[in-house]
């Protein structure tokens, strides 16, 4: 909706307004609340049916302007962006098969079907192949924020992965990976118990009492063969790796130090700001381009590099600790495979890089005409702007 159509809308709701007041002189002098709220229910009413139907009169046209813009931007992002991104994406699929290759033959080893390690592996190993194709996405429409939010939950992964690759099959934390999976009934239970108080609010079926009892006894009985501190905090089932902390007080930090990740907390610890709603936040969402302060409201062709290349890592490391930690036995091929990615992820990063840098240079040349005060013309892939 442009300037003139809101300007259209107004004046429809003043001439509204206008009515009413005409058709009720008495409001003027009337010191009826009950009326008067009444009469003003009616006019908001007779404002949001205008203010509705506006809004759809101009809804197709306003879709079919933003695709096409946003179909624009999103071509001239991949002129600028294109060969880092298919080189992520090789990344993805190189992963994906060695993971895929790899547990395959681990079924084949009939081991594997009372291998909690594996196990644990394989299911990180496959939210951590999920998330790189989201990132992908983002990065491709030019949401390099929402890529770096999303990179956060894949380092957690490689984390996790890293630490029960390396520690669940050694002697003292042969338990590790029960432990992890154990915590994750607690969760489920947690999660059932906020449901079933909410469940006849939001319209759904409550849990049965049979249903959460058994939920209850599954986690009672875990707490009693684990201890009661499994119950508390995210990281307690490390408790084997922490023989002096008190379970409770194990932090996803002290992981990232187990497993030498911990140089990763300063980015790990930005994303935050961008996921939760604290006033960092907001900061973070100002741009300063070109003298002037830009609040993101959209997409943006800048800020690819980080989220981009991250992701490329943080996958290679989850596949690495699934395919040398998740059997006993070591295939000699996969350290091939795994070395072949490594050479793909340096690539993917030089990519990045050299896009970022391009953008930089392109930026700062503009930058330095616009004070010097000649006139420019400013190619529209070089615009840091919120909008498509």
């Amino acid at each position: 909706m442009g300037v003139s159509d809101r300007r259209g809308l107004i004046e429809q709701i003043k001439s509204e307004l206008i009515r009413t007041a005409t058709d009720h002189p008495e409001l003027l002098e009337m010191d009826d609340k009950n009326n008067i709220e009444g009469i003003l229910g009616d006019l908001l009413g007779a404002s949001t049916e205008i203010s509705v139907k506006s809004l759809r009169d101009r809804m197709s046209a306003m879709l079919v302007e933003h695709k096409a813009m946003r179909q624009d931007f999103q071509s001239r992002l991949a002129q600028r962006w294109g060969d880092a991104l298919d080189l992520l994406y090789a990344v993805y699929v190189c992963c994906l098969e060695l993971g895929e290759d790899f547990q395959r033959r681990a079924w084949e080893d009939t081991a594997a079907d009372g291998d909690s390690v594996f196990h644990v592996l394989l299911g990180l190993h496959g939210q951590a192949c999920r998330v790189p194709c989201e990132i992908h996405a983002m990065l491709s429409a030019g949401f390099a924020s929402g890529a770096l939010a999303r990179w956060r939950s894949l380092h957690e992964f490689a984390v996790i992965a890293m630490v029960i690759g390396e520690y669940g099959r050694r002697d003292g934390s042969m338990d590790l990976a029960d432990r992890f999976l154990a915590r994750g009934e607690i969760l489920n239970l947690s999660d059932a118990r906020n449901y079933q108080q909410a469940a006849a609010r939001i319209g759904y079926q409550p849990l049965t009492s049979d249903e959460l009892e058994a939920l209850e006894s599954r986690v009672q009985a875990l707490i009693d063969h684990f201890g009661k501190d499994l119950a508390f905090g995210n990281c307690a089932w490390a408790a084997s790796l922490f023989p002096e902390r008190n379970p409770r007080n194990i932090r996803f930090k002290d992981l990232e130090k187990l497993c030498s990740l911990d140089h990763l907390r300063p980015y790990y610890g930005w994303t935050n700001h961008g996921v939760h709603a604290d006033a960092k936040g907001a900061w973070l969402n100002v741009t300063e381009f070109r003298g002037s302060a830009v609040m993101t409201a959209g997409p943006s062709n800048a800020g690819l590099a980080d989220p981009g290349h991250s992701a490329a890592i943080s996958l290679q490391q989850v596949t690495v600790a699934f395919v040398l930690h998740g059997r006993l036995s070591r295939d000699i091929s996969d350290l091939g495979a795994l070395q072949a990615i490594q050479v793909l992820v340096n690539d993917a990063g030089d990519q990045f890089l050299a896009a970022h840098r391009k953008l930089e240079a392109e930026e700062a040349a503009i930058s330095l005409a616009i004070k010097g005060g000649r006139a420019v013309k400013v190619r529209p892939e070089n615009l840091l702007d919120p909008r498509p």
